[in-house]
């Protein structure tokens, strides 16, 4: 693996879902000496319900400038596409979109793409999805791994539409603190949901760690977030060895020797 980039790059719908999904593990990936990169697909200008369009979309694109600077992230493609429109795109429009994205995952050269989840709930997740995915397989990059990450859908095991080779849990109990510092740059957004946006991630990454490790009962995770791994190989392995994770592909409610899956 030594000749593997310990790159990330993040598909992300909206201004702040990476840090909301997958905050801790990237805080953990660039404690590593990791790079991450983001390609954000939409302006999120109808996010809100106490400003206007154009305040929205401004405020926003102030917002992520702060996430990027407290994370040191640098490279970040932006389509600034309008919120909400991905899943209404004409098909030439959307495969360009795809295109420019394999374009700038090929240059960039990451050992692991995340992407949103197949089952998530808002219109420009799933699509973001699917323009992911489809740009994942354009690269033909041999060591990249696709990591796919949830949002606000709890990853039930039974809703997933594709496949993949292995579910991840990520400790990320260290982490939780700054992940929250940081969602709550996202202030215009903080303010939409009661309690903020952190407090509701707060709880989601704990009910995740109760959630996914009921066996040994003594494993001590507070926090976590899941991901599912398409295809195993150099790439995983180098990202697994760089985050503490626990492996949750099979689960067994109760004794383990009775072998009862969860």
């Amino acid at each position: 693996m030594d000749d593997l980039e310990k790159r990330a790059t993040v598909v992300i719908p909206h201004d702040d879902d990476a840090i909301i999904a997958v905050g801790g593990t990237l805080l953990q990936l660039l404690g590593k000496g990791w790079e991450v990169s983001y390609i954000q697909m939409t302006d999120g200008r109808h996010g809100s319900t106490n400003l206007s369009q154009e305040d929205t979309k401004r405020t926003r694109a102030e917002e992520i400038q702060k996430e990027l600077k407290a994370l040191k992230i640098k490279r970040r493609l932006n389509f600034d596409m309008e919120d909400g429109t991905l899943h209404k795109l004409p098909e030439k429009q959307a495969n360009c979109l795809v295109n420019c994205m394999a374009e700038e995952i090929t240059d960039y050269k990451p050992s692991v793409l995340f992407i949103p989840a197949e089952n998530e709930s808002h219109p420009d997740h799933k699509a973001a999805s699917i323009m992911g995915h489809m740009a994942f397989l354009q690269t033909k990059l041999p060591q990249i791994c696709e990591a796919r990450y949830v949002v606000w859908q709890l990853p039930f095991k039974e809703s997933t539409v594709l496949p993949f080779e292995k579910l991840l849990l990520v400790d990320i109990t260290n982490e939780l603190s700054s992940k929250k510092r940081i969602i709550r740059l996202h202030a215009s957004q903080e303010a939409e949901v009661r309690d903020g946006y952190a407090g509701s991630i707060e709880l989601a990454n704990k009910l995740l760690a109760r959630q996914y490790l009921n066996y040994p009962p003594n494993l001590k995770v507070n926090a976590a977030e899941v991901m599912a791994l398409s295809y195993c190989n150099a790439g995983s392995a180098l990202l697994e060895s760089a985050l503490k994770t626990h492996d949750i592909t099979k689960f067994y409610h109760g004794r383990k020797d009775k072998k009862i899956e969860a």
